[in-house]
């Protein structure tokens, strides 16, 4: 079979060389745009419409600076600077703004270009927004994973400094330190379970293994394995008949965090473990509590990492609803949350009801 040949493809749909060429670069999905050596918009893509909301004629004849976060201004200049003096191409990571507000993170390249003399610019550039999302979310969680380990790890060498500098050899001291140093090595062991639980079901790519899940008994066994004080009374709400299509672990863990978040944050009252039959074939989960409850700055910011709620201080990690978020994502379900300051909270989960 004969190739097909460029002179085939002008043939059969009367376009010449320069209507291929717009073709190519008006379907393209990365940004194209021609600037002149001011950053003056000489051309701009139609792909620019679809991707930061403005027309190319509304960006041709202005300077691209408009657009450029002022924080990235000098690296875009020193950039396009550099094409026009030595002709080679350079890259340049910058936020733009869209037409809605938000900035996105474009990777361009920049490249000169003799024009019938003149020295032009030829910009190409792709969307990484959420490339950059993910890895400054990388960056912070590595940082903040560092500063949980080397809290107990500070305070565990403390112990074995103060111990070898004499107070092994009292008793009353020696086993006060010992509890320290036991209480820091459970502290280590809870942060490193909750790390690979989280890395677990962040790394999970492909659908996990589900089966029917009865809840009334899953819930009555987190219920009975929750240390609650006086005053404080825990109640289990569900048919028994009631099921959900999930991985077992993976829902048990995400429920028994929001139960044990309640008991941190409940002094007295009551915490509810319920299970009813949803809309869209989906079972609803809810704890809900009588606790303290967050003001909504928190509420916004509860399912992030590391992110503390108030008044648990410094016994958590803060992972606790991150791994709720992640696991609930991985069962192919939704999580939502409602608090009041003083009245309690309730989070609820959804994912897919096994049939009866």
């Amino acid at each position: 079979m004969r190739p097909i040949q460029r002179s085939d493809v002008l043939s059969s749909s009367s376009l010449n060389g320069g209507d291929l060429h717009r073709l190519v670069v008006e379907n393209i999905t990365e940004l194209v745009a021609l600037l002149d050596p001011d950053g003056v918009v000489l051309y701009a893509s139609a792909a620019h419409e679809h991707k930061l909301g403005y027309a190319p004629e509304e960006l041709i004849g202005g300077p691209l600076t408009t657009l450029i976060h002022p924080d990235d201004l000098e690296r875009v200049g020193t950039a396009l600077a550099d094409c026009v003096a030595d002709g080679r191409a350079h890259l340049a990571e910058f936020r733009i703004r869209h037409r809605d507000g938000r900035w996105l993170v474009l990777d361009g390249g920049l490249t000169a270009i003799d024009a019938n003399g003149a020295e032009l610019v030829l910009v190409t550039a792709r969307d990484v927004t959420e490339r950059a999302r993910r890895e400054r979310a990388e960056r912070e969680f590595v940082a903040n994973a560092a500063h949980e380990l080397l809290t107990p790890l500070t305070a565990m060498n403390a112990a074995i400094d103060v111990l070898q500098c004499g107070a092994k050899e009292i008793p009353a001291e020696r086993d006060a330190f010992l509890d320290d140093l036991e209480r820091e090595v459970d502290r280590l062991g809870r942060l490193a379970h909750a790390l690979l639980v989280l890395a677990r079901v962040q790394a999970t790519a492909e659908p996990v293994s589900v089966q029917p899940v009865e809840l009334c008994p899953l819930l009555h066994d987190i219920a009975g394995s929750l240390r609650v004080g006086s005053g404080l009374e825990v109640d289990v709400v569900c048919s028994e008949t009631l099921a959900a299509l999930a991985e077992r672990d993976l829902l048990e863990r995400a429920l028994a965090n929001l139960a044990e978040n309640a008991v941190a944050h409940t002094r007295r009252g009551c915490i509810v473990l319920a299970a009813r039959s949803g809309a869209d074939g989906c079972v609803t989960i809810e704890v809900r509590d009588t606790g303290s409850g967050m003001p909504p700055d928190e509420r916004e910011r509860a399912f992030e990492r590391f992110y503390r709620i108030g008044v648990r201080g410094g016994e958590g990690f803060g992972l606790g609803l991150a791994i709720v978020r992640e696991a609930v994502r991985v069962l192919d379900g939704t999580v939502e949350i409602d608090s009041e300051p003083g009245i309690g909270t309730s989070v609820r989960l959804s994912i897919p009801e096994a049939a009866a």
